[in-house]
């Protein structure tokens, strides 16, 4: 199993428990056979907990880079 998303929502820690962790949706999808999509749904968090766009934006590009 594959997990994918930006690191503050996918932690590494989840390798621990035999996942595998990418922050790449391109390297995540490559070789899936299955793909199961989440949308993060703001209205049921606190915001402080997630980051804005911007800030999703930037970490995804610096990630990738």
């Amino acid at each position: 199993m594959t997990l994918c998303g930006p690191s503050t929502l996918v932690p590494r820690v989840f390798e621990q428990m035999g996942c595998r962790v990418t922050h790449d949706v391109e390297e995540a999808i490559r070789d899936a056979d299955i793909i199961n999509l989440l949308r993060i749904q703001h209205e049921r968090q606190r915001k402080s907990m997630f980051p804005s766009l911007g800030e999703y934006t930037s970490l995804m590009s610096a990630e990738k880079g």
